[in-house]
């Protein structure tokens, strides 16, 4: 857990890109920001990195080896970075797919990357990223808005959101490994605005934006049902956020980070500040 006397904030502006020689075998947290990508040791929380030249980085995901993928929303590109890396990999991109590219996941069975699309509602996957994406859309009636993503398991990726063209229900959806097509299933009621989505390493973890709540749900039939829930008191809007292990890291898009106990949630136990614009959140484990 991360100590909040040891968390060392970040300079606001940012200048060129640069990583310290120790970064690369420590394991690193990366928190997307206005203009760039900071970087931090975890769990002791030191300033380590900062990566720019994005036009304005959102979403944030991270495979087993560590390597990290940046959404470039209005770039229209992912970027894959090795682990303390300052130099990208690859660029995820394809000029006959129009999407903005916002939130992603990376699929833990396959090395696919998913990436979710605020132009319309498809979701964009790159296999073993590549650079040749596949799109995916949803066969139903209700209305819909690719906005969060995350990978089970199993392989199975979860998005929302989609609703009732009423504006009365709220869906999520499941891509399913094998068929290749959506699952639509109608959340509990207690969920009035989805946000971020996660996978624990047991549960599809959903969060609403209005209660600042965290969803543990079961998949039943039709129905996504609340099995447990923590309120992550103390922010005024966390969008996307991430699970490692025992502790949740969210975001606030209002200069700071906060980090919760998970499950339990309450009162965050520490935070850092002086971001511009953070959205996202990834820990990179060392390879």
């Amino acid at each position: 857990m991360l100590s909040q006397a040891r968390l060392v904030a970040p300079s606001v502006k940012l200048g060129r890109s640069w990583m310290a020689p120790e970064a690369k075998s420590e394991d690193l947290l990366y928190i997307s920001d206005y203009d760039g990508v900071h970087v931090f040791s975890y769990p002791k929380g030191l300033h380590v990195g900062d990566i720019t030249g994005f036009v304005s980085p959102a979403g944030l995901c991270s495979n087993k080896k560590g390597d990290v993928f940046v959404t470039d929303t209005p770039a229209y590109r992912v970027y894959e970075y090795a682990h303390g890396s300052t130099e990208p990999l690859k660029t995820l991109y394809d000029n006959s797919v129009d999407f903005g590219p916002f939130d992603c996941s990376v699929d833990p069975t396959t090395g696919n990357v998913a990436a979710t699309n605020l132009d319309s509602g498809f979701v964009v996957v790159f296999p073993k990223a590549e650079e040749r994406p596949k799109v995916y859309y949803p066969h139903t009636m209700h209305r819909v808005s690719m906005y969060m993503c995350a990978y089970d398991d199993e392989g199975d990726l979860f998005v929302d959101q989609i609703y009732n063209r009423d504006g009365r229900h709220e869906y999520i959806g499941e891509l399913r490994k094998v068929t290749k097509q959506f699952q639509v299933y109608l959340l509990d009621p207690r969920i009035t605005h989805p946000g971020g989505i996660q996978f624990d390493g047991k549960h599809v973890v959903i969060e609403d934006l209005d209660s600042h709540i965290v969803y543990r749900l079961r998949f039943s039939g039709t129905k996504a049902a609340v099995i447990g829930s923590a309120l992550l008191d103390g922010t005024p809007w966390v969008e996307q956020y991430w699970i490692q292990g025992e502790t949740l890291i969210g975001p606030d898009a209002n200069s700071t980070v906060y980090f919760w106990k998970y499950p339990q949630g309450g009162s965050p136990v520490s935070s850092v500040q002086r971001f511009t614009l953070d959205v996202g959140s990834t820990v990179s484990l060392s390879p």
